[in-house]
């Protein structure tokens, strides 16, 4: 299982909730704080992202 997390820098932290210690994946391309993320419920592994610079992602 696979959660997200996002920064007030902007960036995306995924995890493998069974292994904590270091995320699977940053992601950059925000350029303020990340206000929601979103798994795709028809594609695994898609994440949508919006923040406050005003862009979805």
């Amino acid at each position: 299982d696979v959660i997200a997390t996002g920064t007030t820098d902007g960036r995306i932290f995924e995890w493998d909730v069974r292994k904590m210690l270091d995320p699977l994946f940053v992601l950059s391309g925000h350029e303020y704080a990340i206000r929601q993320l979103k798994f795709s419920p028809f594609e695994r592994g898609r994440l949508a992202s919006v923040s406050y610079d005003f862009t979805t992602r």
